[in-house]
């Protein structure tokens, strides 16, 4: 009825003129159709379009659009004391526009008071123009599972040229229809995956083995050839032909696979790897002696986990391939649109692979078609291009002119913005109170998008509803405020906790009196030692109190089986054993967190659970299919979290971990990190947009019977979660894959600074941490990082670790600073974040950051490698007046740090004979505890608060007897030495320091490949024969020759003669990768005390790839053999880490060092510098290390051969997968010039030892 009155009266209304409202803090100016003006001061905010709303699958029609064809609305305007209501009348539907302006804020909202059809997002503003004049910066929300949020600076919104960020810019399908003649057949993206089919041609391009292994296979192809000519067609299904080429009548090939991705599958490298293969038999000079180069943008960040393959997955096959050292050929990487466009140029490149599917890397959009042109032209001479999928060029990769982000509410870490200027600051913010008690859905949240994009001259904010209503259905949004008198961000944060209820804090979660005070000091520790007897022997070793993480008991593994957790898996241990894990555990005083998913069920294989419920629990896409979740190789389902099964399921094992096995907090994975979602499921009480409020009850049912930490952190969990496990990867610098998820890879350098959000929210009602699956605490750089936002620490336990005394002390160290700095600010509340660099000459980006918390705390942070000095940076700080005035005539070392209350000295400084010391002290109930750092005698001299008193410190050192010294404290200064200790030390030979051993003429020039018989496999980098022949190679020119021992028990005496005896070899190489072959009867044990000894009495031994010693193989006389999991235990006895990172990363680039030019020389550096690896396992940094070639970012050590605290070598290739005969390679060339060099001498200096008290 009220609708047909609206239609009724709709010719009689006319529009109103343009209102002002003048309030004391601002101006708003209405100009009656849907355009707006804000004033503060002499700031003007323009806002050209207030709203826009998508109705049905049309794009948003904005209000000024909307008064026009074919909407032809009418619009009323009036005027209710300060408030303006414009409601918009057409025969699609009623709408309602407010601005309720109050003396300090507006708040918007925006309501659909009737439609006749779907409506699914509102926007407002639409369009904005905040003008960079003035402007300070701008606070912004990142997603949850990156950062803490974000300040942009005025520079980030004006116009870029140059190589900034590549972006996609849609071309359309015309480019490649002109290229090739030929017309596609747009088939669906999820068209189902079909056996291949390998043609006649293609029997006589490919192998016999090739045409098996393809005709086994299946793919999705879904844009084959429709129609036209096609030079060659090797491989089809039933949807159309897949494996396409053709040459456009010159010498080369532009070959096609018709697949639109959707769905990862490695039979698109195989299908690329025989293809090339059958073109050099056809062809050889095609590829002979040319590049193979793999387009790989660092500045293009399209997501292309939805390829087939992804783009470092294409250079690894590559670099791996045997075609490319059979062609003698260079697998290189083109990085920018310019080094293509000279690489279309240069006849030195055979192959040019395009991994990006539909991408094409053209710098600007107006280049395209000149690009396309030149890869044409570059076929017709004879180069061979690949596309991997899609429609070839369809997008252009063209660098951003005018940057712009955009992020999801949740799970951005929360609706909010704040732009600064001069004339006074605005905060924008949504209203959306958290949850009273699960299940609260008056309280449920409505989604949210949030973007900001530069013009130039103005920064455009842009701010969206997400919901869904259909014909006859009505929406009321939520209140959406723009603030004007917050003297700061930190003040506006505030009222923005104060108003959407975020006041839980963090003692009110403790469930278990006494539980949260030892949670505060205890570090997380992934507790990666294996099964359940190991992790209960283990305890002997790790850091006292510590809050022990695993994953390994997992029912079916990680990821799999989910929501079905227990029993454990069997390899495992048992329930029975858990329990005894979990009591022995609390008798030593450590906390025990598991780790659990029911956030997704998992299908490969589905679980009990899955199985009987069915498909019903899952969540739905509108058409009705279910929604799918793909983690690596393991897939599974989106679910409904207001399906009973769901719950069941979920508080099945919220029983059995909190109840039955007593554990003391739960890691419930991904609580904090998925983002809003559709979800048409008939459960659920909301259709379409579903904010996770469901799986936000659960964990709120949770909170009543066990402390909680999830994945990530948004606003809307600070309630309910005690420890909020990540929000960092984009400000705590990674490794491997996870190196570029860091901001300063997705931001121009020096237009942004860090701004935490949510730790200003948050940081007095959660502990933070980092993942609890990565980016542990490894280096100082990671520790002044974490510092700097109040985080807690965490590191890895691997089994065996106690035999590792540099990563042990660092352990322990990252331990003593948990125990006293994070212990202290851990549950108190942010109250200053500030970049003292700012306003100063230093060039962005700064590194020097100081935070401030409550309780006298103040954490000074140097997050950069550069030394600082700190005279004039400290004004703006609320340090001590003595720690302040100290500090003023310090330089603070690369990735320093110093945090000072009360209460706690702790620091990464310079001690007064300038080496860098660390120390952390914490003053409890009249005691210090805590640790040193430092080279053995070493004084530190530092600032105390007055009420500290002189005391003898009773140190205990891993591997050393324990030590009284005595800590003097004097008028507020602290005095106190680092112990000496020598160490055992096998020393160099003196003639080794001037002669060779070739010139000395003590050893015989042999170099053993250790292969005992029958080693069938592990052979991952080159095998004993690889070895052998490439060997005899490279070492024609010397006196070396390689001699193959098959008898473990030979080997073992060849190892234990002493130096310069006849029958010692020169050096040893084990080329099983991973493996370290024995035989029964004989331990591991024995075979690594007699490699350990050789080593260290100057022998060589050269392991091949991965982690050294991971597993023991025991040979048996019939030909079979028993192999034992080690992990990274077996490099443990060695005294030895390696990076734990996946081993399927993509390759990087090599980059040798000085000392690794002076070892390979000129030609060999050369062919390093121009090759690609993958990276996973290379040592972690260590002074007895002799760097000879890292990758390029210099973050990973992949040739670093140790001395072992002797005067030998021990070496490794870092990777998996080592491309073609590089591993071989680099040993010959390190092993000829050890053989005629004189050695260096071991660098034994700077070896730190940290003393607990």
């Amino acid at each position: 009825m009220m609708r047909l009155l609206w239609l009724i009266l709709l010719p009689t209304l006319v529009s109103f003129s343009a209102e002002t409202i003048r309030q004391p803090g601002y101006e708003f100016w209405f100009d009656g159709f849907g355009a707006g003006r804000i004033v503060q001061g002499t700031t003007k905010i323009e806002l050209p379009e207030l709203w826009a709303i998508a109705i049905g699958d049309q794009p948003s029609v904005s209000a000024s659009a909307f008064v026009k064809e074919p909407w032809n609305a009418q619009v009323e305007v009036k005027r209710e004391g300060n408030a303006l209501i414009a409601t918009y009348i057409a025969k699609a539907c009623v709408l309602e526009f407010v601005a309720d302006c109050k003396p300090q804020e507006i708040d918007f909202t925006f309501n659909v008071t009737s439609t006749d059809r779907e409506i699914n997002r509102v926007v407002l503003p639409a369009k904005s123009h905040f003008p960079l004049e003035g402007m300070g910066k701008v606070i912004f929300p990142q997603y949850g599972s990156e950062t803490n949020g974000i300040a942009f600076l005025p520079d980030y919104f004006r116009r870029h040229t140059g190589n900034t960020k590549l972006v996609s810019q849609r071309v359309g399908p015309e480019p490649y229809a002109t290229f090739s003649g030929l017309e596609l057949n747009y088939l669906p993206f999820k068209e189902p995956e079909k056996p291949l089919e390998v043609t006649a041609e293609g029997k006589q391009w490919f192998s016999d083995e090739a045409v098996k292994a393809i005709e086994g296979a299946s793919m999705r192809v879904c844009r084959p050839p429709k129609e036209g000519h096609k030079d060659l067609v090797l491989v089809r299904n039933a949807s159309g032909d897949l494996i396409h080429g053709n040459q456009y009548g010159g010498k080369g090939w532009f070959f096609r696979n018709s697949t639109g991705g959707f769905g990862r599958n490695p039979i698109a490298g195989t299908l690329m790897l025989e293809t090339l293969a059958g073109l050099a038999r056809q062809n050889p000079e095609l590829l002979k002696d040319k590049r193979f180069a793999v387009i790989s943008l660092p500045l293009f960040k399209e997501n292309m986990s939805w390829a087939a393959l992804r783009v470092g997955e294409w250079s690894a096959l590559l670099n791996t391939s045997k075609l490319v050292s059979q062609m003698r050929g260079q697998v290189v990487m083109i990085r920018t649109p310019e080094e293509l466009k000279s690489a279309l140029q240069d006849n030195k490149f055979g192959l040019i692979l395009n991994p990006y599917n539909e991408w094409l890397a053209t710098g600007t959009i107006e280049q395209h078609q000149s690009y396309v042109a030149a890869i044409k032209d570059f076929v017709i001479r004879g180069g061979v291009w690949w596309e991997t999928g899609g429609v070839p060029f369809y997008f252009s990769a063209a660098y951003q002119e005018y940057c712009s982000y955009h992020t999801l509410y949740p799970a951005a870490v929360a609706d909010f913005a704040q732009f600064q200027f001069a004339s006074g600051n605005v905060s924008i913010f949504g209203i959306q109170p958290m949850l009273r008690r699960p299940w609260d859905r008056e309280r449920y949240c409505t989604p949210v998008t949030l973007s900001i994009t530069g013009t130039g001259t103005s920064a455009d904010y842009v701010h969206s509803w997400h919901f869904y209503i259909d014909q006859g259905g009505t929406w009321r949004s939520p209140k959406f405020r723009w603030q004007f008198n917050h003297s700061s961000a930190q003040a506006a944060l505030d009222e923005y906790a104060m108003i959407n209820e975020i006041n839980v804090p963090l003692s009110a979660k403790e469930v278990k009196q006494g539980t949260l005070s030892r949670l505060k000091e205890a570090m997380l520790l992934r507790y990666r030692v294996g099964n359940a007897k190991r992790q209960i022997s283990e305890l002997d070793h790790i850091p006292p109190s510590s809050n022990l993480h695993f994953t390994e008991y997992l029912k079916g593994g990680f990821d799999k089986q989910y929501p079905d957790h227990l029993p454990p898996n069997k390899n495992w241990g048992t329930e029975d054993d858990m329990k005894e894990f979990v009591r022995i555990a609390h008798e030593r005083g450590h906390l025990s967190m598991p780790y659990t998913n029911t956030s997704w069920w998992g299908s490969t294989p589905k679980g009990p659970t899955f199985i009987a419920a069915g498909e019903a629990p899952l969540a739905k896409a509108k058409d009705g299919k279910a929604l799918t979740e793909t983690y690596g190789n393991n897939q599974g389902y989106s679910l409904s979290f207001h399906h009973p099964a769901v719950q069941q399921a979920h508080r099945k094992v919220r029983r059995q971990m909190a109840q039955t096995m007593q554990h003391d907090i739960l890691l419930q994975d991904q609580v904090g990190s998925r983002g809003w979602r559709v979800d048409f499921n008939p459960v659920e009480p909301i259709k379409g947009p579903n904010a996770m409020d469901g799986l936000v009850s659960l964990s709120m049912e949770d909170m009543e019977e066990v402390m909680l930490a999830c994945e990530d952190g948004y606003d809307r969990v600070l309630n309910i979660e005690t420890i909020i496990c990540g929000s960092s990867w984009g400000q705590v610098p990674g490794d491997g894959v996870n190196r570029t998820r860091h901001n300063k890879h997705h931001f121009p350098k020096g237009e942004w600074q860090f701004f935490p959000i949510l730790g200003f929210l948050g940081h007095d009602k959660c502990l933070f941490t980092n993942h609890d699956l990565d980016l542990y605490i490894i280096d100082h750089e990671r520790m002044a990082a974490i510092l700097a936002f109040g985080y807690a620490t965490s590191e890895t336990w691997q089994a065996g670790l106690q035999n590792t005394p540099k990563k042990r002390d660092w352990v322990f160290w990252v331990d003593a600073v948990q125990k006293t700095a994070c212990a202290d600010y851990a549950g108190r509340k942010m109250l200053d974040f500030i970049y003292l660099q700012e306003h100063t000459a230093a060039p962005a980006p700064h590194m020097l950051i100081y935070t401030r918390f409550d309780g006298d705390i103040s954490v000074l942070t140097n997050t950069g490698k550069a030394p600082i000095t700190l005279n004039g940076l400290l004004e703006r700080t609320k340090l001590p007046d003595g720690d302040k005035s100290w500090l003023e005539g310090q330089v603070m070392p690369g990735f320093g740090y110093y945090v000072c209350s009360p209460r706690v000295r702790t620091g990464h400084l310079y001690a007064s004979d300038g080496k860098a010391t660390c120390f952390a002290f914490r003053k409890k109930e009249g005691r210090l505890l805590g640790g040193l750092r430092g080279e053995s005698g070493t004084v530190l001299r530092i600032p105390v608060p007055n009420d500290w008193t002189s005391q003898a410190l009773r140190l205990q050192a891993l591997g050393f007897q324990n030590q009284e010294t005595q800590c003097r404290i004097e008028s507020g200064w602290m005095t106190v030495a680092i112990p000496v200790k020598d160490r055992d030390i096998k020393k160099l030979p003196a003639e080794l320091k001037v002669k060779s051993p070739a010139a000395l003429g003590i050893l015989k020039p042999e170099v053993v490949i250790y292969n005992p018989q029958p080693c069938k496999d592990g052979y991952q980098n080159g095998r004993a024969s690889d070895f052998k022949s490439e060997f005899a190679r490279h070492f024609a020119r010397t006196d070396l020759k390689t001699i193959e021992v098959t008898d473990v028990h030979k080997m073992l005496s060849m190892l234990r003669l002493p130096y310069g005896a006849s029958g010692r070899p020169f050096a040893v190489i084990n080329p099983l990768t991973e493996i370290m072959p024995g035989v029964e009867g004989v331990e591991f044990d024995e075979i690594a005390k007699a490699v350990h000894d050789y080593v260290v009495n100057g022998g060589i031994w050269w392991e091949t790839g991965g982690a050294p010693f991971f597993y023991y193989r025991k040979l048996k006389e019939d030909g079979t053999h028993t192999q034992t999991a080690l992990g990274f235990s077996g490099l443990a006895r060695f005294g030895l880490m390696t990076q734990g990172v996946g081993h399927d990363n993509p390759a990087e680039h090599l980059n040798v060092t000085e000392i690794g030019e002076q070892w390979f020389g000129p030609e060999r550096t050369r062919r390093f510098r121009a090759s690609y690896s993958n990276m996973s396992r290379s040592f972690e940094s260590d002074p007895n290390s002799v760097v000879l070639i890292q990758c390029d970012a210099g973050a990973s050590d992949f040739v670093a051969p140790n001395r072992l605290g002797g005067w030998g070598f021990f070496g490794n290739i870092g990777g998996f997968r080592v491309p073609g005969n590089l591993a071989p390679d680099i040993v010959a060339g390190a092993l000829i010039y050890l053989w005629n060099n004189p050695w260096p001498e071991p660098s034994h200096d700077g070896y730190e030892v940290l003393w607990r008290f």
